[in-house]
């Protein structure tokens, strides 16, 4: 019996043409779900009138400073010879900072008490021989000049003796505040320095508060005695509470638009030093609030020609006009219209 042969060619292609015929029937079984989900109409988002309350915020940003600051310098110039504090440390109020070598100013000084002496001693001896006369010997012109000479000169010896004690007083800084020392430009003794050059700064980490700038339109939402609650940079998770203690009357100099300061002072305690100054933030204050009212999303009321209305069916064929009232960003108040109703968008 005689086996037949197969050409391994047609072999070759009919495999071929049955493995394009198995492609071609799974590409077309996935295809078929994807055409089906593209061609599927997206349902029309709804929502429901509720009754509730419609708030209006405003946000502003800020930062923390303090009310009680003081920038310290020498009135005159000479060779530091104390330093009491370095940067960092807590002072006392009145403590003293640093001083100024005094030999110099000192030793002015007794030479000044010297020349009022003298002078002062002068001073009496004119006098007496120009008043104890007996009445043959009245008093002249010249005689009263001598008199007048001796006290504008006696004047001129009291006044050195003052300003040289006054220099060997502003010799010596002492804090106004009690607070921390944050600059400390001469922070060694043993150098030279001029006068005026702010040398030490104070603040005081107790009076902090939070200062905001707000513009022409949103000042009048932010009176005295408003209360906002802050969120800071570095505490993203920790709410402060704040209220308005003062708005400044005249805008900020400078600014390309019409802003002013309004300072809020914070509910907390800082005498961890927790809160620095600079730290950055914004805060809320609630502009207005209602409650029981129907509302909506925003997105939802539309606004033609005739008015505000919302549709009532998905196919957005049915326009139900409505009244509305409050709005904040994202409600709207709406009237003529059921609670529990159904709108699409």
């Amino acid at each position: 019996m005689r086996i037949p042969s197969f050409d391994p060619e047609i072999i070759s292609s009919v495999m071929k043409r049955k493995w394009m015929v198995a492609a071609s029937i799974i590409l077309t079984m996935l295809l078929i779900p994807l055409v089906l989900f593209l061609m599927k109409k997206p349902e029309a988002e709804t929502a429901t009138v509720r009754r509730g309350s419609i708030s209006q915020e405003l946000s502003l940003s800020g930062e923390i400073d303090a009310d009680e600051k003081a920038t310290l310098s020498f009135q005159t110039g000479g060779l530091v010879a104390f330093v009491g504090f370095k940067k960092g440390d807590f002072v006392n109020q009145f403590q003293a900072i640093a001083a100024l070598d005094q030999r110099s100013a000192k030793k002015t000084l007794e030479k000044t008490l010297t020349d009022y002496l003298l002078q002062r001693s002068e001073f009496d001896q004119v006098k007496e021989e120009n008043l104890n006369r007996t009445p043959e010997q009245a008093i002249n012109n010249e005689m009263k000049r001598i008199l007048e000479r001796n006290q504008w000169n006696l004047d001129l010896t009291v006044n050195s003796v003052e300003l040289q004690d006054l220099v060997i007083q502003l010799s010596t800084i002492s804090t106004p505040i009690s607070g921390i020392l944050t600059e400390a430009n001469t922070p060694h003794a043993g150098v030279n320095v001029g006068p005026f050059a702010p040398q030490y700064t104070i603040i005081n980490p107790k009076t902090i508060y939070f200062k905001v700038a707000a513009d022409q339109t949103e000042v009048v939402s932010t009176p005295v005695g408003a209360s906002g609650t802050i969120v800071l940079d570095s505490y993203p998770d920790k709410t402060i509470s704040g209220k308005v203690s003062d708005v400044s009357f005249t805008p900020r100099v400078g600014e390309t638009g019409t802003v002013y300061d309004v300072k809020v002072l914070l509910n907390i305690d800082n005498s961890n030093f927790k809160y620095l100054l600079g730290m950055t933030g914004d805060i809320t204050f609630t502009t207005f609030s209602k409650s029981n009212l129907l509302s909506l999303p925003v997105r939802f009321v539309k606004t033609d020609a005739r008015g505000r209305y919302v549709f009532e069916d998905p196919g957005k064929k049915k326009k139900k006009y409505i009244e509305t009232g409050l709005e904040s960003d994202e409600l709207i108040e709406v009237r003529g219209i059921a609670e529990g109703a159904i709108v699409y968008d």
